[in-house]
């Protein structure tokens, strides 16, 4: 409060004063005399601008543009995926020797896999590595639960490498204070403003900032919340890594969806400076989810209190649930967070459950999902086709999975799909593109005629022996081939109770495929277009005679 109320009887000379016992407000004082004796009267007001207060510092205002949270040690990842003790060994050895070589060959590496395969339980055991033998990193995970703002990655980045190393943290500081802007500029622009040219600059001046190059992990691209900044992410980091000056080398971890596919197959991002590792589905991986399945039962048998050695689950149990996962980690980990819930009294039954599931279709209820966790993922992936695209896509997801679930399919022809869909190659690829993490095509191999074949002469004046080895030829590789990534995203778009509107075994799911293809009939004979035209038509001709016209 002021130290004189309403003064009176007193001369003034005026001057600037600032009171800090008082928040937020602007001091003035006046002297004078009061009764003969020298006064100063405070007049106490509301600031009209902050020049009064200290202003953000540079790496304080880089801080606010950051993402905290996205940091591989900080308390949103608490939770966090990581490998099991004893999986997934070769691939994290193989990206922490890339982390630390030497070498500058491979500045970029890609990391890509289905979706459920376990790309940020990897990313995350690299950097945990990294860190306990006190290697500098920086690492920014994505997440569609509030981390997927690309405008936030680059200041991150920079944030981190600042914490890492001191003259680029003084270098930093200065620059953004000068100019508190650059973090909000475009993605080029922020990767510039905020690592190159600060990075450039300390060359220059031949300030040695780091021994190697400093490894950057960023996982989930697949997850930053717009298609276009995740390949303006990609093409921004690659154009800068080609240049080959700056101390930095960055490990990418995504999906293979269609857009990221493609742009890291441009001729400017080429395998000369990048590695690509494919994380597949695989059944080779059984050993290690059996040793992830056993010692997930001792935590669950751990913190249930029960006695060491307790046999539970059996043998039997344990080999029929790696079965059901089927290569895929997601599934195993989502079966055991589902087991370890503190809502079963006894852990049996929820194990029961789940192997039920595996065995039949769920039943229609709103029971527990055993699943919930692989759900969530599935329904992303529905979630983020293009509405003008679903209606096709779900037609062409109906027909797989009826073929899947009522014939002995192995994988299906995209030439034959597509001519009984009505669509052209370049509609059926895109619909396989927004579904590139639970569907793959397998590229056509050669096609050869089995001999004997003549291509000129009606297929009904060829050896009829060899009648089913070209009807297969046809059905099943003619284009390429289809297949579905797991099985377990064929169980949740059959089950309402789990996709919701995205089922595709309902009648209505049905009617409309069946309505889709009496459009498409009558004008079967002019429906798809075909680059491999020649070895289409040889096959075709064999089938139908020589006659026959595409």
């Amino acid at each position: 409060m002021p130290l004189f109320s309403k003064p009176q009887n007193f001369q003034i000379s005026g001057g600037n004063w600032t009171d800090n016992s008082v928040r937020n407000e602007v001091v003035t004082y006046v002297q004078g005399r009061l009764n003969g004796k020298v006064a100063i009267l405070l007049n106490f007001d509301k600031p009209q601008f902050s020049s009064h207060q200290n202003p953000l510092s540079g790496i304080d205002v880089l801080l606010e543009a950051s993402e905290p949270g996205a940091a591989h040690n900080s308390v949103a990842r608490t939770l966090a995926p990581r490998c099991h003790p004893g999986t997934r060994e070769r691939f994290i050895q193989e990206l922490t020797r890339w982390a630390v070589a030497l070498s500058e060959y491979h500045p970029l590496v890609w990391m890509k896999g289905p979706a459920g395969v376990g790309k940020s339980a990897i990313a995350q055991s690299c950097v945990e590595q990294l860190s306990a033998e006190s290697i500098p990193y920086v690492a920014y995970f994505f997440s569609i639960n509030g981390r997927s703002d690309p405008r936030r990655l680059f200041p991150s980045i920079a944030y981190q490498l600042s914490l890492l190393i001191p003259e680029y943290h003084a270098f930093l500081e200065e620059k953004i204070s000068r100019d508190k802007t650059l973090s909000t500029r475009s993605l080029r622009g922020q990767l510039h403003g905020l690592i190159v040219e600060p990075l450039r600059e300390l060359q220059k001046m031949h300030i040695n900032t780091v021994d190697q190059r400093i490894p950057i992990f960023v996982d989930g691209l697949d997850e930053c919340e717009d298609h276009r900044a995740q390949c303006d992410i990609v093409e921004a980091v690659a154009e800068v890594l080609r240049l080959g000056v700056l101390p930095l080398r960055f490990a990418i971890f995504s999906r293979p969806e269609a857009h990221i596919e493609t742009t890291f197959s441009q001729s400017d991002i080429t395998r000369a400076f990048t590695q690509i590792i494919s994380l597949q589905i695989s059944r080779g991986d059984d050993e290690e989810i059996e040793r992830f399945l056993r010692s997930g039962f001792q935590e669950i048998l751990g913190r249930r209190n029960m006695p060491k050695g307790y046999a539970w689950p059996s043998d039997k149990e344990i080999s029929d649930l790696v079965d059901a996962a089927d290569g895929l980690f997601n599934y195993a980990s989502a079966a055991l967070k589902f087991i370890d819930d503190k809502k079963w009294l006894d852990p049996r039954e929820p194990l029961r459950l789940v192997l039920d599931s595996s065995r039949d279709p769920p039943p229609l209820t709103a029971s527990p999902s055993p699943f919930a966790e692989l759900d969530a993922l599935y329904l992303l992936i529905m979630k983020n086709i293009l509405p003008e695209r679903l209606p096709l896509c779900k037609i062409l997801l109906t027909f797989l999975c009826f073929k899947m679930i009522f014939f002995d399919w192995k994988g299906s022809s995209i030439l034959f799909h597509s001519n009984l869909l009505g669509l052209s190659e370049f509609q059926y690829r895109a619909i396989c593109g927004d579904l590139n993490s639970v569907l793959y095509i397998k590229e056509q191999p050669p096609i050869e005629l089995p001999k004997g074949v003549d291509p000129t002469r009606s297929f009904l004046e060829n050896d009829q022996r060899h009648a089913q080895d070209i009807s297969l030829l046809v059905q099943e590789c003619l284009g390429g081939t289809i297949y579905f990534h797991h099985k377990s995203f064929i169980d949740f778009l059959t089950n309402p109770s789990r996709c919701g509107t995205y089922c595709i075994n309902t009648p209505l799911a049905y009617t409309n495929l069946f309505e889709h293809m009496l459009r498409v009939y009558p004008n079967y004979d002019h429906i798809y277009e075909t680059s491999n035209a020649g070895e289409v038509l040889n096959l075709l001709r064999c089938l139908y005679g020589p006659s026959y016209k595409m």
